[in-house]
């Protein structure tokens, strides 16, 4: 990854949805601590647990993940995040409803909002799933990687592998076993050949 394609990069409005979203849903975990006490703390198969865990899991980590990854892929990797403008705000409404209505049907042992959960979420991740991977295999089938940065790319890859080879090989005694393109030192340093 050696420049950023700020060009590329989505309008802020598409990520920021998301990354605003988080601060809400840990004040949300903060107030459920505050109701429900250490009944939460006692054990791990509270209802209120689970929300709790879901709320950090999902309403916190998963929004920022959404965000992040909808914010990196086109500046980052150059990978083309299709419908970005028209697909972001029912994404973030599935996305968000489905938690809350998981949350909600954790805590209260509301059937139909687990039931609620059980279809938007899904289909969030479906949708993000969407706007994804079409531009990421597109971008790993047009040789994104051109013969210069190929061969810089392998040296950087068997140093790496070098240096993981000498970690796990070296405690267990050696190279036993012999991979193509790899050779074993005796003293079970291995470097690519």
């Amino acid at each position: 990854m050696a420049r950023l394609a700020l060009d590329r990069a989505p309008a802020a409005s598409l990520p920021r949805r998301f990354l605003l979203s988080a601060p809400p849903w840990g004040m949300l975990a903060g107030v459920l601590l505050l109701v429900d006490g250490d009944a939460l703390l006692r054990t791990r198969w509270q209802p209120g647990t689970l929300a709790l865990a879901h709320v950090f899991a999902l309403g916190v980590l998963g929004n920022v993940m959404f965000g992040s990854v909808l914010q990196f892929l086109p500046a980052a990797a150059g990978v083309r995040v299709r419908g970005g403008a028209r697909l972001g705000p029912p994404l973030h409404a599935a996305f968000n409803l489905g938690v809350l209505l998981l949350v909600a049907g954790l805590h209260q042992g509301w059937r139909g909002g687990l039931l609620g959960a059980g279809v938007l979420l899904p289909l969030a991740f479906a949708t993000l799933a969407a706007m994804t991977l079409p531009g990421l295999v597109q971008a790993a089938g047009s040789g994104c990687c051109a013969p210069a940065s190929a061969r810089r790319s392998a040296r950087a890859w068997r140093s790496r592998c070098s240096a993981a080879c000498w970690r796990w090989v070296w405690p267990a005694g050696g190279c036993r076993r012999r991979r193509r393109g790899w050779t074993c030192m005796p003293a079970g340093a291995c470097w690519a050949g």
